[in-house]
């Protein structure tokens, strides 16, 4: 079973890379740019073969997704055999950064962040012990989507029409499908389908965040994101929850990444965006948030490519992000407009009532309060529906980040200025669009806050992290710095006032 298992994440993985690679090639395989492929082509080939599956079991069941793999199997085996002889994988690539200065203890960031990340994964393997069919959302929204799709068979969408509005029916498939495709594998609906799928995406997350902070600033810098992030207790939890939001942390990192890897190494070709493009799309195709999110990004994007190279550059990049999305926008669209119903959140209010929602003060306190309380406490999940918010500053992670950029300074390098800018952008919006969403639910507001704002602010949790790495001076940079004084303070010698050898020359002249 696990064996087959492992199997269904091959040909994904597969897929991922051949979308992957071409567009940032490693100038040569190595432990840094080897895992951040891997990472990346993992969450891209997953929600590509899930769109793919979307489609071909519209007039089939699911039956068919066993069948289909195989002949993607061959069909991707060739074609990287074809593009490996051709050399399209051997044309200068991306390259470690030269900020990666030897440490004398440098090796104690591996150390740390390997023991951390077995320390999480144990605490994982604790909560999945405990809860093997996750959380609430797991097994009455995701799971059981998975469930009805695969038991369904030739009626698999009649639960879009006669389901109960609690499952949320009007939600994307991507994390349903994938499930089912990893069940069809197995033969049956083992627990271990959605648990496989959830402990990738973590390790996903992780290895994107790190290897390519490895790539775009240092080793030290990488591994240090990772300590952040696989120390943050509320993320291991989601994981283990078997929740949708950890995916689209994913979406949301990898698509932010993107557009520093494109600056950083490919800024005169445009073509890598559409890569961009797809995962971000893939976003929408996995929660309602992403839908914000793929309409945020192309026009931040535009607008700060407009200020720095022109409109008609801007114009270009956008509509080669938009090409890699259309794709997957046009997959959501049928899923939307034909079979999915309403959103819970625009159903049964009118304009009035949403307008009369938008205009009350009070409203706007009680959010912004959230906001505050859970910046303090999400990355611990402190928040009870019971007890409410409560705050906790010793522990909070963006306090953690906050000291850490304080002590080591800025320094960011110009070709990341755009990157920068649009991925700073795109969080504030994010947070600005949840907001706006708060204030016109129609569910309480109290119980809403309580129950998904912590969950919304881990979704850009790893982008955060990641923006504040890009921007804060290296421990390689600070260790180069430093050992640069001491030798010029050895090789000056002790600075000597003018007074003291005046009075140093007076003695001389008194020696006999």
């Amino acid at each position: 079973m696990i064996p087959m298992l492992l199997l269904s994440i091959l040909i994904p993985l597969l897929a991922g890379l051949l979308l992957t690679l071409p567009c940032f090639p490693p100038h040569r395989l190595t432990a840094v740019t080897m895992p951040c492929h891997l990472s990346l082509a993992a969450g891209i080939g997953i929600g590509v073969l899930s769109c793919l599956y979307f489609l071909v079991m519209l007039p089939s069941q699911a039956s068919v997704l066993v069948y289909l793999d195989s002949a993607l199997a061959v069909g991707l085996t060739a074609l990287a055999a074809l593009l490996y002889k051709k050399g399209f994988f051997r044309k200068s690539g991306i390259l470690t950064p030269q900020e990666n200065i030897p440490l004398r203890y440098g090796r104690i960031f591996p150390v740390l962040f390997t023991g951390t990340l077995i320390s999480a994964l144990i605490s994982v393997a604790v909560a999945l012990l405990k809860e093997p069919h996750g959380k609430w959302d797991a097994w009455v929204i995701w799971n059981l989507h998975a469930r009805f799709i695969l038991r369904g068979g030739e009626h698999w969408r009649d639960f879009l029409a006669g389901g109960p509005d609690w499952t949320h029916p009007d939600y994307p498939l991507l994390v349903p499908l994938s499930v089912v495709r990893m069940w069809k594998y197995a033969g049956s609906e083992t627990l271990y389908g959605p648990i496989f799928f959830s402990v990738l995406f973590m390790l996903a997350v992780a290895g994107l965040l790190v290897f390519t902070l490895a790539i775009l600033r240092s080793r030290g810098q990488g591994y240090l994101a990772g300590l952040v992030l696989m120390g943050s207790p509320y993320f291991l939890d989601l994981s283990a929850s078997q929740f949708a939001d950890i995916p689209l942390a994913f979406y949301f990192l990898a698509t932010v990444i993107i557009f520093f890897l494109h600056d950083r190494f490919d800024h005169r070709h445009d073509t890598p965006l559409m890569l961009a493009g797809l995962t971000a799309a893939l976003a929408a195709w996995t929660k309602n948030e992403g839908l914000l999110f793929l309409s945020i990004v192309p026009m931040v994007r535009f607008a700060f490519i407009t200020r720095s190279n022109g409109w008609k550059r801007a114009l270009r990049q956008v509509g080669w992000f938009m090409a890699g999305a259309l794709p997957v926008v046009m997959v959501i669209a049928l899923f939307k407009i034909q079979l999915a119903p309403s959103s819970d959140i625009f159903a049964g209010q009118g304009l009035q009532q949403m307008i009369d929602k938008l205009t009350d003060l009070h409203r706007f306190g009680q959010i912004s309060l959230a906001y505050l309380q859970t910046a303090l406490t999400f990355t611990q999940g402190a928040v009870n529906i019971r007890t409410g918010f409560h705050v906790n500053p010793g522990v909070a992670g963006v306090i953690l980040l906050s000291l850490y950029m304080l002590f080591m300074g800025v320094r960011t390098q110009a070709q990341d200025r755009t990157a920068l800018l649009t991925a700073a952008a795109v969080l504030i919006f994010m947070l600005a669009g949840y907001f706006a969403i708060y204030l016109i639910t129609p569910h309480d507001l109290h119980w809403h806050l309580l129950t998904s704002l912590n969950r919304l602010f881990i979704q850009l949790w790893p982008s955060a992290i990641f923006l504040c790495f890009m921007i804060t001076r290296t421990p390689e940079q600070a260790l180069a710095t430093s050992l640069f004084r001491e030798v010029q303070t050895s090789l000056s010698g002790p600075k000597v006032s003018p007074r003291t050898t005046k009075k140093s020359a007076g003695k001389q002249k008194r020696l006999p």
